[in-house]
């Protein structure tokens, strides 16, 4: 199981700057539901990174966690899958811009294939305004690193057990990698990996 470190961290900023926004929610039951469905994702990532920080990633406490995280994760996808199914991607204007992304961080700690199923109604929300764009960013990342190719937004680093530091995956044309993260409203790569090394230096993630 890959421990997949900022979403915490990005998901953090992206609320904290938007505190004041009221958006129309139509649908408060499906709202809350998916806020549940992100605390669940979330608190249970917290714990798994503490235990590999103060235990090791072969302890039993550790693998103990990973366990349960792995069946709340299948829980989770599963609920979100029917959720899709009935109402398509939950927009900000049916759930609030906080849910919607909580839907977005269900997915893309699912598996590969589920990744690519529903890419496509990832990047249409998008395209409609629903979804903030670096969501798909995020997403099409994490679906290029799955299958062993370079990434295009530097979104996705990986655990280096030499230097016990988070390193990037390869970014492709890394040279223009911060036009392409500017024209979605995101900061640039050197800061980006500044804050994700500097919360795990200050135990957050």
């Amino acid at each position: 199981m890959i421990i997949h470190p900022g979403t915490a961290t990005t998901l953090a900023i992206v609320l904290a700057a938007n505190a004041m926004s009221v958006l129309a929610q139509t649908d408060v039951a499906l709202r809350d539901e998916l806020l549940a469905l992100r605390e669940s994702d979330q608190s249970g990532r917290l714990l798994l990174e503490h235990a590999i920080e103060q235990r090791g990633p072969d302890s039993p406490e550790f693998q103990a966690l990973v366990d349960e995280q792995i069946q709340a994760d299948s829980m989770n996808l599963a609920r979100l899958k029917a959720i899709l199914s009935e109402h398509g991607w939950p927009s900000q204007s049916m759930v609030g811009r906080e849910a919607a992304i909580s839907a977005f961080l269900i997915l893309q700690h699912a598996d590969h294939s589920t990744q690519v199923e529903y890419l496509p109604m990832v990047r249409a929300a998008v395209q409609a305004g629903e979804l903030d764009e670096w969501t798909l960013a995020m997403l099409q990342d994490r679906i290029l690193v799955g299958e062993g190719k370079a990434q295009i937004y530097g979104t996705q680093f990986y655990l280096d057990e030499a230097t016990n530091e988070y390193e990037l995956y390869p970014i492709a044309d890394e040279a223009r990698v911060d036009a392409r993260r500017e024209a979605l409203g995101m900061e640039p790569l050197a800061e980006y990996v500044r804050s994700i090394r500097g919360d795990r230096a200050h135990g957050r993630q």
